[in-house]
C-alpha cells in the first residue's frame, strides 16, 4: 500500500492503493489516483482521474484533471492542462494553457490560452497569450508573443517573435517571422 500520502477535500486521493509520497488538497484532488507516486494536485478536482502518472505538479481547479498516465509534468492556472491524458514532460502556466494538449511532450506553455489546442504536438514552446492556441499537431515551433502563431494548425519548425506574428497562418513550415 502506499505510504507517506497527504489528503484533505472530498474524497482526495480516494483510490489510492500503492502510490506514495502524493499531496493532495481540494475535493475530488487526485480522487482516482491508484499508482502514481510523487505527485502534488492542489485545487478543486485537480489531477482527478490521474491512476498512474507520476511526478506531476498541478495547481489551480480543474488543471490536469484528465491525466491518467502522463509524467513529470507541471500545470499552474485554471483549468491549465486539463484534458491531458498522456503527455510527458510538459509545462503549462496559465489559466487554459495547454487544455487540449491529449498527449503532446516535452511542450512549454505560459500566458493565458497558450497552445490550448495543442493536441498531440511535441517539443514546442509558446509564450504570451494565445501563442500557438491551434497548434493541433505540430513539432518543434517556436512562438513568442500575443496572439503568434494563433491559427497555426498544422506546422513544424516554425518561429515567430512578436504580437501577432504569424497569428493568421494555417499551414506551413521551417518559417520565420520576426515583428
Amino acid at each position: 500500500s502506499g505510504s507517506f500520502g497527504t489528503f484533505v477535500g472530498f474524497q482526495a486521493g480516494f483510490q489510492n492503493t500503492s502510490a506514495s509520497y502524493g499531496t493532495f488538497v481540494g475535493a475530488f484532488a487526485g480522487a482516482q489516483n491508484e499508482r502514481g507516486d510523487d505527485n502534488t494536485f492542489v485545487g478543486f478536482r485537480t489531477g482527478e482521474q490521474n491512476t498512474s502518472g507520476s511526478e506531476c505538479v498541478a495547481a489551480g481547479a480543474y488543471a490536469m484533471r484528465y491525466n491518467a498516465s502522463g509524467n513529470a509534468s507541471v500545470a499552474v492556472g485554471y483549468a491549465a492542462g486539463e484534458r491531458c491524458i498522456d503527455g510527458s514532460f510538459n509545462t503549462m502556466i496559465g489559466a487554459l494553457s495547454g487544455q487540449d494538449n491529449r498527449s503532446g511532450s516535452y511542450n512549454t506553455m505560459a500566458g493565458y490560452k497558450s497552445g490550448r489546442s495543442a493536441f498531440q504536438g511535441n517539443y514546442n514552446t509558446y509564450f504570451g497569450a494565445y501563442a500557438g492556441y491551434s497548434n493541433y499537431h505540430g513539432d518543434a515551433n517556436c512562438f513568442i508573443g500575443y496572439r503568434s502563431g494563433e491559427s497555426l494548425s498544422d506546422g513544424n519548425l516554425n518561429i515567430a517573435i512578436g504580437a501577432y506574428s504569424m497569428a493568421f497562418a494555417s499551414q506551413g513550415d521551417s518559417n520565420i517571422a520576426i515583428g
